[in-house]
């Protein structure tokens, strides 16, 4: 099996080593040539540098929110602004530049892991709801953060529940 995609969005050229361990790299300097690549070759994952010459770092960053492809900011060292920035656009996660290539290849292959591992988790997730739906089981799942209790249909319906998100 090949090794996954790195489509890396660089301000600079040459900031890539030929090999990434772990990582084939496609490196472009602008969101045009972004899009390009990511529609002749849609990649395993997107690294954007948020200081592009075209100044549209964030903006690509919010297309790809929710993608098949993480996308992980990169972002100067010591600029908390752009974090958050790149958190509020979509980003997954967040790496410091200066890249040390050795260090920083297998977190990105990690970061991959991880994604693939909550993409299986939402669609199991998802199937298992389909299922009790058909199969008309009841269920409930209370949330801590707010203070709500959601009801299935068939919950309510069994307990004469009324109707809405809480009950």
């Amino acid at each position: 099996m090949a090794d996954p995609l790195l489509l890396a969005v660089l301000s600079a050229p040459g900031v890539v080593p030929a090999g990434a361990p772990g990582l084939r790299v496609q490196a472009v300097h602008t969101q045009a040539q972004a899009r390009e690549a990511l529609t002749a070759s849609p990649p395993d994952m997107v690294l954007i540098d948020a200081d592009l010459p075209d100044g549209q770092a964030f903006s690509l960053c919010e297309e790809l929110q929710g993608g098949e492809a993480p996308v992980v900011m990169l972002v100067p060292a010591g600029h908390q602004g752009m974090i958050d920035r790149a958190y509020q656009n979509g980003a997954f996660v967040f790496e410091v530049k200066p890249l040390d290539w050795a260090a920083t290849a297998p977190r990105l292959v990690q970061v991959l892991r991880v994604n693939r591992a909550l993409r299986r988790w939402q669609t199991e997730a998802t199937r298992l709801e389909q299922t009790q739906r058909i199969a008309k089981v009841p269920t409930w799942h209370y949330d801590a953060d707010h203070g709500m209790l959601r009801c299935s249909e068939e919950l309510r319906r069994l307990y004469d529940f009324p109707a809405g998100e809480t009950a």
